[in-house]
């Protein structure tokens, strides 16, 4: 009876800690953390995190248990210390995922690689039983290989970063394409920009600056994401020439591409 118990004891705790690895879904970690009481688990779909978008999900564990948590009011905010100061960077909200029980989900756009002096970290901040924590997770950020995620200045006055979030895997079709567009309030706040335009014409610097077929404009679909279509017909480098539209219908970023001006100062850039 003793030897079937442990025989019962060690296939449920082997089968808890292959539903653990199956509620990761494929992702791997960036980051991990432990405090007194709390471990902290940060995961992203490549294991890295780099210049630009980047989703990524985060589990908290109680180390008195060994149980995962589902904390309340959790939220995050990417921070950046620098030499002489700090900054925040876009984020969206931490929302738990309902297939993956414990596990928050949200996306973070780096707008700067780190370096020797100066590093991100992501202060986290969750309530359990009444009581709130903050906790700050250091994360490493590379920078990417290529222009996917640019800050600028419109005409109307105001400050705005847009990143490329996907094609994530571009292929020679017409692709679908979506990029995350927000508005800076101040160095530490920063707010999805919504009912705005963004007018593409992609071309490929390398072959005559050609452009391509069948491409539709990024119309807005919800906090600060807009989609739209991408013609891709062939392999290299693609620049994707933008102008951003105010929801007055004023382009304030952005120029045409023609003959004598052959991008737009607002752009950015993959290779496949």
């Amino acid at each position: 009876m003793l030897v079937f118990a442990i025989s019962l004891l060690s296939c449920s705790s082997d089968e808890v800690e292959e539903q653990i690895d199956q509620d990761l879904d494929g992702l791997l970690q960036v980051s991990e953390v432990t405090t007194d009481s709390h471990q902290f688990e940060l995961f992203s779909p490549s294991g890295e995190l780099r210049v630009g978008y980047n989703p990524m999900s985060l589990r908290i564990k109680d180390l008195a248990t060994d149980q995962y948590l589902s904390p309340t009011n959790v939220a995050w905010k990417p921070n950046m210390k620098m030499t002489h100061m700090e900054h925040a960077a876009p984020a969206s909200a931490l929302e738990e995922d309902l297939e993956h029980p414990h596990l928050y989900s949200g996306y973070v756009v780096f707008t700067m690689p780190e370096n020797e002096q100066e590093k991100w970290e992501v202060v986290l901040t969750y309530s359990l039983e009444g009581t709130s924590y903050s906790v700050e997770i250091p994360v490493e950020v590379r920078p990417s290989d290529h222009r996917t995620v640019t800050s600028f200045e419109g005409s109307d006055g105001s400050h705005y970063i847009i990143a490329l979030v996907e094609p994530f895997e571009p292929e020679v079709a017409l692709n679908d394409i979506e990029v995350v567009l927000y508005r800076m309030v101040s160095m530490d706040d920063y707010l999805p920009a919504e009912a705005y335009k963004i007018l593409l014409d992609p071309r490929m610097p390398g072959m005559g600056n050609h452009s391509s077929p069948n491409n539709q404009h990024l119309q807005h679909y919800q906090h600060g994401l807009y989609k739209g279509k991408l013609s891709l017909t062939m392999t290299g480098l693609w620049r994707l020439n933008l102008q951003l539209e105010s929801p007055k219908g004023t382009v304030i970023a952005g120029e045409p591409v023609s003959e004598d001006h052959p991008q737009s100062s607002l752009y950015l850039q993959f290779e496949f």
